[in-house]
């Protein structure tokens, strides 16, 4: 008897437009793990639409020159993602995901463990970027409305 299938919500990613100006943006919401690294970049939704996006990068340095075994891994590790993403990913945020080669050789289980690790971690630094100043800008002002602050007191 077969068992029966199990059915996985998609996950939407980035088009390649909207995918090619997050590139080169720094972040320190980055995971790195043996089998992918996973950068986290803040929608900018209006009034926070609740939802995430999730993109898998395979590359031919990364991976293997062979097609095949690129989309092997993009195909396992989106599985994953759709998988423990419902349980554990944050909203509001873009989820990069650059593969490496052991993604298509580690056992399922590990690949999961591993995702959710990277999640946990990922939560954590998010909750802690909830206070933190995004851009320089910002960072500039903070520090100045606290030093002018010390010193009126």
């Amino acid at each position: 008897m077969l068992p029966a299938p199990v059915l996985f919500k998609k996950i939407p990613a980035l088009s390649a437009l909207d995918l090619q100006p997050l590139f080169p943006k720094l972040t320190f919401l980055l995971v790195k793990r043996n089998a992918f690294n996973v950068k986290a970049i803040p929608a900018k939704s209006p009034q926070g639409s609740g939802g995430y996006t999730a993109t898998v990068i395979t590359g031919k340095k990364a991976i293997s020159k062979l097609a095949v075994i690129r989309c092997r891994a993009a195909r396992r590790l989106k599985a994953a993602i759709a998988d423990r993403f419902p349980h554990q990913a944050q909203k509001d945020y873009h989820y990069i995901f650059y593969a490496f080669s052991p993604v298509v050789t580690m056992p399922w289980s590990a690949l999961k463990t591993e995702l959710s690790g990277a999640l946990d971690e990922m939560q954590k630094k998010t909750k802690k970027s909830a206070s933190r100043p995004v851009t320089r800008k910002q960072r500039i002002k903070k520090d100045v409305t606290t030093t002018t602050a010390q010193k009126s007191s």
